[in-house]
């Protein structure tokens, strides 16, 4: 209707234009005989004066060339709508529903033509790993039990899906050897009776009792004592005796049988030599017996000339009880030493320590009947040494095949060296070997033990080169320090079950030695135990050791795994210094500290597991360790030396747990390739200042606040 009005307007207006150009005049004066020309309006283009917009009409115009001005609406343009987007988005949660709005504006002024609402739906809980809750361990008496659990991994949930029980079955006992108890013995009258018992392994029952079983013993028959003689009547030289040879029982005393027995007539009985003229060095002498009962001479013998002077230049020195020690070999040259009874008329009566060190020349030696004590090492370095003999009459040292014993036969206290042989048998009746009693034994090669032997004294077979095997019986209990040191062609020994501890160098420098077992019985490695075993590859510690002290495998270049028990407590300094060829290292729980270069310049050395018992670890501990590649620090480490990671330039990556209160100096210098991971947000004040120095002038990448457990 507005349009059509529009154009009724447009119309009379253009009627009243042209009216007024005709020129038309009313009345009848006109002059003029003609009427001038009807005027054509010839308009421009239309200009735009006034835009139109979405709700507002615009207007155009255009004018003719007489000044006529025409004029048009210019209709409003309309919403153009432009793409939907998205308003007011709330997510959904596994306990709430979200939302949005989809909104549609025009292109041009924006205005909002339309609006919808949307609801999103819940989103289902995402389950975490299942996790460990309310452990309860089983024991001996009652079942254990712990949860596994699953939460919602998603962070404003973490609701409890899922929880599951489930049984741990009570422990089962151990039943030990069984023991012996209430013996009540047996006699010939009545019956005995014991007790086999049962107890369980284990401390945390309480080595309960699982069962007893009683044994009985029959009675005894009469059991027969030792013969005794009764009732004697000697007999002389021309008359029988007689004596009453008796048993009785040896549980009650009854006589069980008597048996007379005779005595021949004795004849003559034969006193000791009797001396009827001395012999000198250049006489014989001469001696008789006779019979002690009767007098009558029963033979005669020359007395043969005496031996030798002992040897002259021997050096002495004066004992507080007014004898003397042989010091030295003096000025004497002797290569078959005598040594003396007596000097300057006052007894000599021991051999002093090293008295004939390193006398190389020396070939034998005689000690007389007055020598009451020699010490340990008196013959050390005198590697021709064939023969040592003793006076039969010395009350305290014998020889045995020249070989030097105490007179008891249970102690061999010097192997004469100078012998040559490849092979010795140490007598059964030998308990013990003294200190450095086969020291320097080049030419042996094997030497058996018997089972008789109890103890074998330090260096006992000390640089003995040429050995290369040797049993070890079962009743030695401590294996001395140095017994082994430098035998270098020992290739295997085994160690007895009753060997509780190994000395300190018991076997240093034995290169050719590729393995050893140590038994379950030992509690302590000294130091140096194993010192310089260059070709030893492997080594497994038992649990029944206590302390590995330091040095004990330092420099053993092919060892290439190392198991340490779980009762070792501590890994002493340098104990495995220098094993350049060790690749993997097994600590047990027990372990609460690793000294200072326990592990240095294992420079093959790529995988160490370290227990949770750990409390520090030593200065210099890994140094040099170039193919460590990771490490795991335990939260019960609490200090760690300076140097103690030194130039391991294969290592990655290090996380040190919030445990740690101190650092030493260059802990981490060298370690070209390392980022460290500290729990800490910031350095601890008990941690030096140039902790993580990697060289003079750079810090190795530290990052602070690292929580492992979630990887950020």
């Amino acid at each position: 209707m507005k349009k059509y009005l529009f154009m009724m307007l447009l119309v009379l207006s253009l009627i009243l234009v042209l009216a007024s150009c005709s020129g038309n005049e009313q009345g009848t004066t006109t002059t003029t005989t003609t009427q001038p020309p009807v005027h054509i309006h010839n308009y421009a283009e239309w200009e735009i004066i006034q835009e139109p917009t979405c709700t507002e009409k615009g207007e155009k115009v255009r004018y003719c060339s007489c000044g006529e001005k025409q004029s048009e609406v210019v209709l409003a343009l309309g919403h153009t709508p432009a793409d939907s987007v998205e308003e007011n988005r709330v997510e959904a949660t596994c306990y709430a529903v979200g939302s949005y709005d989809m909104v549609v504006y025009c292109s041009e002024c924006k205005a909002e033509l339309e609006r919808a609402s949307y609801t999103l739906n819940k989103i289902e809980h995402t389950p975490a790993s299942a996790v460990e809750e309310n452990r309860v361990n089983a024991t001996h008496e009652k079942d254990g039990s712990y949860q596994m659990v699953v939460y919602c991994s998603v962070a404003e949930c973490h609701a409890e899906l899922e929880r599951t029980t489930h049984i741990i079955d009570m422990l089962v006992h151990h039943p030990g050897n069984v023991v012996v108890e209430n013996q009540v013995a047996a006699t010939c009258t009545k019956n005995g009776s014991y007790d086999e018992v049962v107890y369980c392994l284990d401390d945390d029952c309480g080595h309960k009792e699982l069962s007893r079983k009683t044994i009985s013993v029959p009675m005894v028959a009469h059991t027969p004592a030792d013969a005794v003689e009764e009732n004697r009547v000697e007999a002389t030289c021309t008359e029988n005796g007689k004596y009453d040879e008796v048993v009785y029982c040896a549980n009650c005393g009854t006589q069980m049988s008597r048996t007379t027995i005779t005595i021949n007539a004795l004849g003559h009985t034969e006193s000791a030599w009797i001396v009827d003229k001395e012999a000198t060095t250049t006489e014989e002498g001469l001696k008789h017996t006779e019979c002690t009962v009767c007098g009558v001479t029963i033979k005669t013998e020359a007395v043969e000339k005496l031996p030798t002077p002992a040897s002259k230049g021997l050096e002495f020195a004066l004992k507080p009880d007014g004898s003397y020690s042989v010091k030295g070999i003096g000025t004497c040259t002797d290569t078959e030493i005598i040594i003396p009874s007596t000097y300057n008329e006052l007894p000599v009566t021991s051999i002093g320590d090293r008295a004939f060190r390193d006398c190389t020349s020396l070939t034998s030696v005689k000690i007389p009947n007055s020598i009451t004590y020699i010490t340990l090492t008196p013959f050390e370095g005198c590697a021709s040494l064939a023969s040592i003999e003793v006076d039969e009459n010395n009350e305290y040292y014998k020889s045995i095949d020249g070989n030097l014993y105490s007179k008891d036969g249970k102690t061999l206290i010097q192997y004469a060296k100078g012998k040559g042989a490849s092979s010795f048998t140490i007598p059964d009746s030998v308990t013990s070997i003294y200190c450095l009693a086969f020291d320097g034994c080049f030419f042996l090669t094997s030497i058996e033990i018997p089972d008789s032997i109890t103890e074998i004294g330090p260096s006992a077979f000390y640089n003995c080169k040429s050995l290369t095997s040797i049993r070890i019986p079962d009743s030695v209990t401590c294996i001395n320090g140095g017994v082994f040191h430098g035998c270098s062609s020992l290739t295997s020994i085994e160690i007895p079950d009753s060997v509780i501890s190994i000395g300190g160098g018991a076997f240093r420098g034995c290169t050719s030695l590729t393995s050893i077992e140590i038994p379950d019985s030992v509690t302590f490695i000294i130091g140096d135990a194993f010192r310089d075993c260059t070709s030893l590859t492997s080594i497994e510690i038992p649990d029944s050791v206590y302390d590995i002290e330091q040095f004990a495998f330092y420099n053993c270049t092919s060892l290439t795994s190392v198991v340490i028990g779980d009762s070792v407590i501590s890994i002493s300094s340098e104990a495995f210094y220098n094993c350049t060829s060790l690749t993997s290292v097994i600590i047990g729980d027990s372990v609460t500290s690793i000294g200072e270069r326990a592990f240095f310049n294992c420079k093959s050395l790529t995988s160490i597991t370290i227990p949770d018992s750990l409390t520090s670890i030593g200065s210099d501990a890994f140094a040099y360790c170039t193919s460590l590649a990771n490490i795991i620090i335990p939260n019960s480490v609490t200090s760690i030396g300076q140097w103690a990671f030194y130039y391991c330039t294969s290592l990655t990556s290090v996380t040190i747990p919030d445990s740690v209160t101190s650092i030493g100096n260059y802990a981490f210098s060298g370690c070209t390739s390392l980022t460290i991971y500290c729990e800490a947000t910031s350095e601890p004040s008990g941690w030096d200042s140039w902790w993580n120095l990697l060289d003079d002038n750079n810090r190795v990448p530290t990052v602070w606040g690292y929580k492992p457990e979630t990887n950020q």
